[in-house]
């Protein structure tokens, strides 16, 4: 399989794509689909963005926490204008839903919200990206079967969004299941929603394959 030219990665979102305190530096989901670590994921060797095209930059706009709203208050206003091909991944959702279930900084709070706050953030990379490919991760599950109300809804809300902006929607909370942070020193997932290093590898899986079938 041979995946179309890109000259750039653009990561948007929240903490499901991004390096963070639970994954360490260089380790998040987007950094690992730019440059693989070949010592730690030695089965991902040469199956990376920067193998493929040393040209190739990556530029990380997602936030530690951020919501959904905060997206596209923040981060969309630090998107460069670009006509270069790029790929554009997004995720965004989970500190919403956290804020709802567990208190947290207040985010979107019903599916309207969710899905006139997504098309917002794609909107604004139409904007800016004349020659993207966009990619638009739902919520995983953190409790393994037991899913609070909103996440259906949710998730739902992002798979009408990916659908109708031409997105691939990258299927995180099916491929997460059974990894919750119930599952020990093997989770994928901690209870703040963030991956664990296997779980920003399995992303980074999904992203991968993705493009590999684009």
């Amino acid at each position: 399989m041979t995946a179309p030219r890109i000259d750039a990665l653009v990561a948007i979102g929240d903490n499901l794509s991004i390096d963070t305190a639970s994954t360490g530096p260089h380790r998040g989901a987007a950094s690992l689909l730019y440059r693989n670590r070949d010592t730690e994921y030695p089965d991902f060797k040469a199956r990376d963005m920067v193998t493929r095209d040393p040209a190739v930059r990556l530029l990380t706009l997602g936030q530690d926490g951020a919501t959904a709203r905060t997206t596209l208050t923040t981060q969309m206003k630090r998107l460069p204008q670009v006509d270069d091909p790029v790929l554009v991944v997004v995720t965004a959702g989970t500190k919403d839903l956290l804020a709802l279930t567990a208190g947290g900084t207040p985010g979107v709070r019903d599916e309207e919200g969710m899905y006139e706050t997504l098309n917002g953030i794609f909107d604004e990379v139409a904007r800016h990206f004349s020659d993207a490919i966009l990619f638009l991760g739902n919520i995983p599950d953190p409790t393994d079967g037991n899913a609070p109300e909103p996440l259906a809804a949710f998730n739902a809300v992002i798979a009408d969004v990916a659908r109708e902006q031409g997105a691939a929607l990258i299927d995180i909370h099916g491929h997460f299941a059974g990894h919750g942070p119930d599952a020990g020193e093997d989770a994928w997932l901690t209870l703040a929603l963030d991956p664990t290093p296997i779980g920003a590898h399995e992303i980074r899986r999904l992203f991968w394959q993705a493009l590999m079938d684009y």
